[in-house]
């Protein structure tokens, strides 16, 4: 009895191991492994180059905290590499943080007056 119980859970492995298998070859599934894919990296980047395999500090703040600062370093890095990789040459390509219209106020300079 033991023998038939065996073979017929060895079936149900292999036809749900089959199931898997298909579904794995549909095109969102190719979709959703690139995704988990980059998403992978990044981590693997926070937690090699940015401090993220121990926690500085203790608490939730603090860890959430350092988490959101290491994002933000993150993105920081990807914008400059992608604003350095569409202009090599060097040139300004961010747009300037004020309107036009306020840069032909200047500031009056301030000197120090040794009277």
């Amino acid at each position: 009895m033991t023998h038939k119980r065996s073979r017929v859970q060895r079936v149900r492995w292999v036809k749900a191991r089959n199931h898997v298998r298909e579904l794995n070859r549909q095109q969102a599934a190719h979709r959703i492994r690139d995704l988990r894919k980059r998403v992978e990296h990044l981590f693997a980047e926070a937690k090699e180059w940015h401090g993220l395999r121990r926690a500085r500090g203790r608490g939730l703040w603090c860890v959430q905290s350092q988490i959101l600062l290491t994002a933000i370093t993150q993105n920081l890095k990807r914008m400059a590499h992608v604003f350095h990789r569409h202009n090599p040459a060097g040139e300004a390509v961010m747009p300037s943080p004020l309107p036009e219209t306020l840069h032909r106020f200047r500031l009056p300079s301030i000197s120090p007056s040794f009277s």
